[in-house]
């Protein structure tokens, strides 16, 4: 006897959707030029933000859509995000 809830036969129910859209690394930087008052040369500010792995869209009912096996989402781990601020001054 077959029933809904037969892990051994294949079975629709338990399957879900691995569709997915991903944001792995955006970079934004600007350069203010002749900010610092009293230089010579010409000053410069540098303003940067870069983002790892900031988005993550998807259905899968877990931590991540990238998982292992078919069917398989034990052990896996988010995704890690992290978020650089960055100022360069020359002057």
């Amino acid at each position: 006897m077959i029933s809904a809830w037969n892990m051994n036969s294949c079975n629709s129910f338990l399957t879900e959707s691995g569709a997915f859209f991903r944001i792995q690394n955006i970079s934004l930087g600007y350069t203010f030029k002749n900010l610092l008052p009293g230089s010579m040369t010409g000053s410069k500010v540098r303003l940067r933000l870069t983002a790892q792995n900031p988005f993550t869209w998807f259905a899968f009912n877990g931590f991540t859509p990238e998982v292992t096996g078919v069917g398989e989402a034990r052990g896996v781990t988010p995704i890690p995000t992290s978020y650089i601020i960055g100022i360069n001054i020359t002057y």
